[in-house]
């Protein structure tokens, strides 16, 4: 008996879906252990878990590395205070829209503010945060160690890398060599047709990307705006 070749597909896509399906569950319960018990190792394998479902090789994009990161922060009072970085998370792509080679995570000692804002407050890996042993100089120089001689950075929004230089000014630290920035969310903005700036949420929901991890976790963020980076079209980076 010949299997019609619609009805192939369809058992094809229900199969990739279940597969899908249950490495989401696994990836969310290592998660969820790895924050629990502060495990760096743990939380690291749910997200190369991850990375496992996004390794087709896609159209898109710059044809060259680039480092997707993204920053936490504790913000003190008044216009012109400090946001103290308290995490920083990134992932490494071969190119934007490409396969995940690599991640980094350093939670950071807050020393600079007395009190923690409310949005600090609110973060799900604040006790992370407040028990590190790293200070921003260390955690910074980490960062460096870990890009190489990546010099193409990316996030969703714009905010992160001026808060970052913000970070490094006040602590006397070299600046990053950045030779092109991209704003993620902007560029996905311009790709569905809109002038509005979409939360990484929203995106990543409009992308049916498995929604596995705790937004506001930089490491997390990170990973979610490499993902949804496959679906923004080329043209709208510029």
């Amino acid at each position: 008996m010949t299997i019609p070749l619609f009805v192939m597909i369809q058992i094809v896509w229900c199969i990739k879906c279940t597969t899908q399906f249950f490495l989401s569950l696994v990836i969310g319960a290592l998660y969820r252990i790895g924050v629990q018990r502060g495990s760096a190792q743990i939380y690291y394998a749910a997200i190369s878990t991850a990375s496992v479902l996004y390794w087709e090789q896609t159209t898109c994009r710059t044809g060259e590395s680039m480092i997707v990161f993204d920053l936490e922060w504790n913000q003190g009072r008044g216009a012109d205070s400090l946001e103290e970085i308290i995490q920083i998370g990134a992932v490494q792509l071969d190119r934007l829209g490409g396969r995940i080679t690599g991640s980094f995570n350093v939670y950071i000692r807050p020393c600079i503010h007395s009190r923690l804002s409310v949005g600090a407050k609110r973060l799900p890996a604040l006790a992370l945060s407040m028990n590190a042993n790293a200070d921003f100089p260390s955690a910074y120089q980490d960062f460096l160690n870990w890009c190489g001689d990546d010099d193409v950075f990316a996030a969703w929004g714009s905010q992160d890398l001026h808060v970052l230089e913000k970070n490094v000014a006040h602590w006397g630290l070299p600046v990053p060599l950045v030779s092109e920035q991209f704003d993620l969310q902007e560029a996905f903005g311009r790709t569905v047709g809109t002038n509005r700036r979409i939360a990484l949420e929203r995106a990543v929901s409009y992308c049916g990307i498995p929604d596995v991890f705790s937004y506001h976790n930089a490491l997390s963020d990170a990973l979610y705006a490499a993902l949804v980076g496959e679906h923004i079209a080329a043209d709208a980076l510029y």
